[in-house]
């Protein structure tokens, strides 16, 4: 048994074995819900006075509203977009967080490493054989941006019709999963799940 288990620790990590231990990594990195004290902070400052000079602001200037607080403290506020938008039907409010506005982790922060992680673009990035990577560029952080820029345009067209403002929801884990529709839709076609492969690319002549 002893030999079997040294034999085992001897053979090279599997493609499997490297995804188990990815996603422990994950697990002890991500980041933990905000604490109660975290959000009563933000609640000293979301029903203050400067908060309330920042609402009539908005009543008053406005048209497009973005915020990327954190996650939970903005909800119960007068500075939500569903209390804003009572009083201001045609205002345009995008939400941009870190895992979206509904789902088990909801109310958990982010960042742009974090989430190359948690969506699978580290497992694909990289030589083979190789440990995973992070893209160099904050793809994450500039793609939520944009998804963030297409769901406002989207929002003032309809606006342009119908009068009405709505409120955008985009998500930084989102976008990761977006950058990975290539390898998803590899998956569900073959079954096999891709592993880095540097510059190669099985859909098309490697460059």
């Amino acid at each position: 048994m002893k030999a079997d288990a040294a034999m085992k620790d001897m053979l090279p990590e599997t493609l499997e074995e490297k995804i188990d231990r990815l996603i422990a990594t994950i697990a002890r990195l991500a980041p933990r819900e905000p604490e109660a004290a975290d959000l009563a902070a933000a609640d000293c400052f979301v029903w203050s006075a400067e908060a309330g000079r920042l609402k009539q602001f908005i009543l008053d200037q406005a048209d497009i509203v973005i915020q990327n607080v954190k996650p939970g403290s903005m909800e119960k506020s007068i500075l939500s977009g569903s209390r804003l938008r009572q009083e201001k039907p045609s205002l345009i409010y995008c939400n941009l967080g870190a895992f979206g506005a509904r789902g088990p982790l909801s109310r958990r922060p982010g960042y742009d490493p974090l989430m190359q992680a948690f969506g699978g673009i580290m497992s694909v990035t990289g030589e083979a054989d190789g440990n995973p990577v992070r893209v160099g560029p904050a793809v994450i952080d500039i793609g939520s941006g944009m998804w963030a820029v297409i769901g406002i345009l989207a929002a003032i067209h309809r606006r342009s019709t119908t009068g009405e403002g709505c409120i955008v929801d985009t998500s930084l884990y989102e976008t990761a999963i977006a950058w990975m529709t290539i390898q998803i839709a590899g998956y569900l076609s073959s079954g096999e799940v891709r592993p880095p492969m540097g510059s190669a690319i099985p859909e098309i002549v490697p460059h």
